[in-house]
């Protein structure tokens, strides 16, 4: 059990891709696909009976947190495709420049 576990929180944690989740577990590709989605639904599962599933929605995390006084959030900018009209675009820019460009 705590290799599966081991297994599934790898994927989530690095997001390989299936060729190399064979390779550093010792099997092929297809079985490694089937392995992912078989274990996302099992820790899933274990998640919601223990009532430790992230919350989905502010409203659903506002029940959870009650009146905690302190929260951290670990949490990652994710890509968002912004509209081609610029006056549209500023709604989503976050004020951070690209260095890259």
């Amino acid at each position: 059990m705590e290799e599966k576990l081991f297994f599934v929180l790898y994927y989530l944690k690095n997001y390989p891709t299936y060729d190399v989740m064979g390779m550093h577990f010792g099997f092929n590709r297809s079985s490694a696909f089937k392995r992912v989605q078989e274990y996302m639904k099992v820790l899933e599962l274990s998640l919601k009976r223990s009532k430790s599933l992230p919350a989905d929605s502010l409203k659903t995390l506002r029940k959870v947190i009650g009146d905690e006084k302190l929260v951290i959030i670990d949490g990652t900018e994710q890509r968002k495709n912004r509209p081609k009209n610029k006056e549209n675009q500023k709604e989503y820019y976050s004020g951070k420049k690209n260095t890259i460009r």
